[in-house]
């Protein structure tokens, strides 16, 4: 039987790194593996610009973009697995974005239909952000 070497990481940060706080992400497949683009996005103001009617404005930030290979990516994919599971045995489910689209719908339609009698409620809220 062979002796294991003995595995040192020392652990250093780049000069480029940073903390970004995401909004969302795009991913594809492609030769080199899997990509990943994380972007932010905000509210996208320019003072003294007239806004359309029925229009929101958003500025997307491409933050960074990850080639992960497939093995590192199965490795990725059970380890936020095992995060989110723990995440929600603390805090509860996380809803998926249609989960909560459809509550504010709900919402929405709750909301017009006490406008109609009188009577308005902002108990139970659901924002998105």
């Amino acid at each position: 039987m062979m002796n294991q070497p003995k595995i040192i990481i020392r652990t250093e940060y780049s000069d480029t790194y940073k903390n970004i706080p995401v909004s969302a992400f795009f991913a594809h497949v492609s030769d080199k593996g899997f990509e990943i683009t994380a972007y932010v996005d905000e509210d996208d103001f320019t003072p003294g610009e007239v806004p359309q009617a029925n229009t929101v404005y958003i500025r997307r930030t491409l933050e960074t973009r990850l080639t992960i290979s497939p093995m590192q990516m199965k490795s990725l994919h059970d380890l936020i697995g095992k995060q989110m599971k723990d995440y929600e045995d603390i805090f509860g489910k996380i809803p998926t974005p249609e989960e909560l689209q459809e509550k504010v719908v709900e919402k929405r339609k709750n909301v017009k239909q006490g406008a109609s009698s009188g009577t308005t409620s902002t108990k139970g809220t659901v924002g998105i952000g």
